[in-house]
């Protein structure tokens, strides 16, 4: 996280420095309208707008991002108490399995092998 910081003043800086020393006057042509003002503003006024920009994509992809966490959150939730209705459920079958009397003796039964 620090580093990322690091990075982004250093690419201010060298923003900084570039539209300062280029701060002549220069002229916008926007549709009909002409404007002259400096450079330095033509050049921080752009790195603000994409600056804003990006911004604006990213919580937008970080809105949808929560929102799919949220569903998942939701139905991990939803699975966790259909396995815990499971387990209850296999444990009343296993309390009635070993309550049953079990045969000790199999019974005796004679197959026809088809032979006469």
């Amino acid at each position: 996280m620090q580093r990322n910081i690091v990075v982004i003043l250093l690419f201010a800086i060298l923003i900084a420095v570039f539209a300062i020393q280029n701060a002549s006057q220069v002229l916008i042509t926007f549709f009909s309208w002409d404007y002259q003002v400096s450079l330095v503003v033509v050049v921080l006024g752009a790195t603000a707008l994409g600056t804003i920009v990006m911004g604006l994509v990213a919580s937008v992809s970080q809105l949808k991002l929560r929102r799919e966490l949220r569903a998942v959150k939701r139905e991990k939730e939803e699975l966790r108490q259909i396995n815990h209705n499971l387990e209850k459920q296999l444990a009343e079958l296993a309390g009635k399995q070993e309550s049953e009397p079990e045969n000790s003796e199999p019974e005796d039964t004679e197959q026809s092998t088809g032979e006469d």
